[in-house]
């Protein structure tokens, strides 16, 4: 499945270059979707290239970690969510 998902993402990098250029995107993301908030089993995926089609397989859930960067290579993030108990959900830097 990795091995997948790296063709699928590195074809999608080599057919978004021409596409950058014109694209409003501002960041590309791959997020990662897990069962529950021991983020151990891996259930989903989701890429969003700077230009094109977005790439989904599996289930969206709200445990996720999300990896980025903005597309001028300026910089990168990283964000995770958290669920707390009297504030509900959120969104908390890796």
């Amino acid at each position: 499945m990795k091995r997948f998902r790296l063709a699928v993402m590195l074809s999608l990098v080599v057919l978004s270059i021409a596409t950058v250029a014109y694209s409003g995107s501002s960041h590309w993301s791959e997020t990662y979707y897990y069962s529950d908030d021991s983020f151990t089993q891996e259930v989903g995926y989701k890429y969003v290239p700077c230009g094109g089609s977005i790439y989904r397989e599996g289930t969206m859930t709200n445990y996720w970690i999300q990896y980025g960067e903005w597309c001028d290579g300026s910089q990168g993030y990283c964000n995770q969510s958290y669920y707390d108990p009297v504030t509900g959900w959120g969104v908390v830097p890796c």
